[in-house]
């Protein structure tokens, strides 16, 4: 995933990047001063300052080369969350949503 999230605190933290993590996803992050407690860089994602080293790390990931391949399942191994998104769905919000249906 790419997040363009530019804090202008730089305290706040772009909860994109939770949803992209807990989708599995790496993520390619503008970089800003707290970014790095979500985002490592080279570890579950990759930190971009400007177009240039965004087009640099994309074309990196996504070229379909061996290289590529290999630092893209890197970064993908490096999404560690205890539970995804879909089996947090099913066991938190699907039975909200049919106990709401079967009520009605």
């Amino acid at each position: 995933g790419v997040c363009l999230h530019a804090s202008t605190s730089g305290l706040d933290l772009p909860m994109k990047v939770v949803d992209m993590f807990g989708a599995g996803l790496p993520v390619c992050a503008l970089d800003f001063d707290c970014v790095g407690e979500l985002v490592r860089d080279g570890r579950n994602g990759a930190l971009f300052s400007d177009a240039a080293s965004l087009a640099e790390s994309l074309a990196r990931l996504l070229s379909g080369g061996a290289d590529a391949n290999a630092a893209l399942k890197h970064l993908r191994a490096g999404v560690v969350v205890e539970e995804r998104w879909d089996a947090m769905w099913r066991r938190a919000v699907r039975p909200v949503v049919e106990g709401a249906f079967l009520a009605a």
